[in-house]
């Protein structure tokens, strides 16, 4: 969502179609051109794609469709990105499409390991064109729209001789975005690749990478790297080696990783971690004002009735239902927060919760639910988790509310984080749990 292109006037995800008619249509058009050039089959680029005449599509292949895919990202030198990707549901790919990736925990696990182990510093990579680069066992097949096509590209490559209904065939030989064999084709070779120089994935945790000898590990969500390292000697061995196959770029300041800003005092051993923007483009994305009055709770109380001898089910809600405009409204807020509290404010993690359970039959009180989840977060838009030294024992709180849900359901949660055996501290959260179920 964050970097979605979005219309300022109606909050609308605009699509490459829409960008090429507005006032920056020039800009995405020449990126367009750079992702052609990226796939296309010639000197430099890298030879994923290329066009066939129709009659050469094999009788027991289905061609699939090209998406156009835009967004905008601040942090890149050219912030302007487009990105051609493949149908993949119009794939039949019977091998295995898994790719173990880290997941938010085991970065979180990492940022934590960093702060914990003496002179150890963090640094982040990027794996550019990582599916690109990766042969595949057989070819698939995409028509693509003339209309995504420029005219040196047509006449390069004499594309008008073999347009059919306004779409030309290109043949698909290595990885692109969207073949669902593509991630883990790329995976297992970067398993060859890296492992020529001694790094080898964890048996037991997806995604976390360590070398056999030099003080180095690094977590892995699908092309991002982020490394700890104790000397800048074996992070470097790192990027020498990633360099051999793929083209990489490096951070070394560690700011920002998987769209996390991460602020690093290495004296004191802290890491504090933010999303500065994630919260006002949602807001703009569901055209939501401030609200008059702050709101600094994300959900309503229920006040405990301490002394009462017997708890009663919370009421069931008979508000009116919402129309599909309205459901259409709530899921995406859902989608949206879910992710943000699940990196940085845990404490809307109850909210989202007990508005998911509610979507698929959303109803007034939902709506009232969503625009209070909003009004807090557009109070509170600035959360930070801070992550200190500590001896990296796991520890957690647990609790349950009983009853506290319609149909006479009950709340359990569960916070997790890292601290010191024997000593009472409280370090940021690398987990929270917030879920619904049916009392025994």
């Amino acid at each position: 969502m964050a970097n979605s292109v979005i219309d300022p006037d109606t909050g609308a995800s605009l699509e490459y179609r829409h960008l090429i008619k507005g006032p920056d249509a020039k800009r995405w058009q020449q990126d367009n051109m750079i992702e052609i050039n990226r796939l296309i089959k010639g000197s430099t680029g890298t030879k994923t794609i290329s066009f066939i005449a129709r009659s050469k599509l094999p009788k027991h292949i289905k061609a699939t469709y090209l998406r156009v895919v835009s967004n905008y990202r601040p942090s890149k030198a050219d912030p302007y990105r487009v990105r051609w990707t493949v149908g993949g549901n119009k794939i039949d790919y019977a091998g295995d499409t898994s790719m173990p990736t880290a997941d938010l925990t085991t970065a979180k696990l990492v940022f934590n390991s960093v702060v914990s182990t003496p002179n150890a510093e963090f640094a982040a990579g990027n794996n550019s064109d990582f599916y690109l680069f990766t042969d595949m066992d057989k070819c698939e097949y995409m028509r693509i729209p003339i209309q995504f096509l420029n005219p040196e590209v047509m006449a390069a490559y004499e594309l008008n001789d073999i347009i059919v209904d306004e779409r030309v065939l290109a043949k698909i030989s290595k990885g692109m975005y969207g073949l669902p064999q593509a991630g883990r084709l790329a995976y297992d070779q970067l398993v060859l690749n890296l492992g020529r120089n001694g790094y080898h994935p964890c048996k037991r945790t997806h995604g976390l990478w360590r070398h056999v000898t030099r003080s180095v590990l690094f977590s892995l969500v699908v092309d991002d790297f982020g490394i700890k390292h104790v000397g800048k000697h074996s992070a470097q061995h790192l990027f020498t080696s990633l360099r051999e196959n793929y083209k990489i770029t490096e951070d070394w300041t560690g700011e920002l990783y998987l769209g996390i800003k991460m602020n690093w005092d290495y004296k004191n051993r802290t890491v504090d971690l933010s999303m500065p923007n994630y919260v006002s483009e949602a807001l703009r994305k569901f055209q939501h004002p401030a609200p008059c009055r702050p709101e600094h709770a994300p959900h309503d109380w229920t006040k405990p009735a301490y002394g009462q001898r017997q708890q009663f089910v919370t009421p069931h809600d008979d508000s009116d239902p919402l129309d599909q405009n309205g459901i259409n409204r709530v899921q995406p807020v859902v989608g949206t927060f879910l992710y943000y509290a699940r990196v940085i404010d845990s404490t809307a993690m109850v909210a989202i919760n007990s508005i998911s359970g509610e979507q698929a039959k959303a109803t007034e009180n939902t709506a009232k639910k969503v625009t209070r989840l909003l009004n807090y977060s557009a109070t509170h838009p600035h959360a930070t988790i801070r992550y200190s030294k500590s001896g990296m024992v796991l520890k957690l709180h647990t609790n349950a509310a009983y009853l506290v849900e319609p149909r006479a359901r009950s709340r359990h949660g569960a916070h997790y984080w890292l601290g010191t055996l024997g000593i009472d501290d409280n370090n940021g959260a690398i987990k929270n749990n917030a879920r619904i179920s049916y009392s025994p």
